[in-house]
């Protein structure tokens, strides 16, 4: 006698039953992955950008497995935003401007609004470093242009000191009798930067920078002012580059006052700190 042959029922069962082991095993190696460790893995690597960039391939890596096995928007745009920043830090321009790019690209595409403003402050820096200030200001310009949509302060904040660092050096490579209106964008920036205890270490750069703008324009007691506002956040925030400016711009403010013995004291401050 012939064996029975299965029914179709009971195949389509066995193969029900076999799918759903499957799927409950696959859960089971890879959980899906929570907001919360993207968000963790993401401010490591923001904190990395501003220290120890050699450690943040590794976060990189992190959120490229997180992205894989979730599908998640977020950790692959962030996992490809910091490797540009990597490979700006490493001076492989073209290989992080193309990174930038592709991650802005996604950005946008997937409603990843809170990374955009910080990609294109990375392009207009990478345009910058190659010269191309007209490039440079319209991203700084679309940057500003998300970061006010976003309500992001912080990042206001730092694309108007871009705006401001661009806006000056274009007036001194070109013509000097151009009004440099880089001490607008700066003040503006402070401004913002002061209204709330959590931008304190912002504020850090503009005090340099607003002394460099006044000793460069012989205005050496409001040099004095802003340096001196500098000196105590950049030792609070462990700042050594920034003290170094700070240092800098006293000491020769102080020199070209004609307190000499004061101004090479802080001239040497600055060199024994770089």
């Amino acid at each position: 006698m012939a064996p029975k042959k299965p029914s179709l029922l009971l195949i389509t069962l066995y193969l029900l039953f076999g799918l759903l082991a499957c799927r409950q095993s696959d859960q089971a190696t890879n959980p899906p992955v929570s907001t919360a460790q993207i968000d963790q893995l993401i401010e490591k690597g923001e904190h990395l950008e501003n220290g120890n960039i050699d450690s943040i391939p590794t976060v990189i890596e992190q959120l490229r497995q997180l992205s894989g096995t979730g599908s998640n928007k977020v950790a692959r745009v962030y996992a490809k935003m910091f490797r540009a920043h990597y490979l700006w830090m490493r001076s492989d321009h073209k290989a992080a401007m193309t990174t930038a790019v592709d991650a802005l690209s996604d950005a946008e595409k997937w409603k990843v609004t809170r990374a955009i403003p910080e990609l294109y402050g990375m392009m207009a820096n990478l345009y910058k470093e190659n010269t191309d200030y007209k490039m440079a200001f319209a991203a700084a310009d679309k940057g500003l242009n998300a970061a006010t949509g976003n309500k992001d302060t912080s990042e206001i904040i730092a694309l108007l000191g871009l705006k401001a660092m661009f806006t000056h050096s274009v007036w001194l490579t070109s013509d000097k009798h151009l009004d440099d209106k880089s001490l607008d964008f700066q003040l503006q920036a402070l401004k913002m930067a002061e209204a709330n205890p959590k931008y304190e270490r912002m504020r850090i750069r503009f005090y340099d920078n607003i002394a460099q703008y006044y000793k460069d324009n012989k205005d050496f007691d409001k040099a004095i002012e802003y340096g001196n506002r500098a000196v105590p956040l950049a030792y609070k925030y462990n700042q050594p580059r920034s003290l170094t400016y700070a240092y800098s711009w006293l000491g020769q403010a102080w020199f070209y006052k004609g307190n000499h013995a004061r101004g090479i004291a802080y001239l040497d401050s600055a060199l024994l700190i770089s």
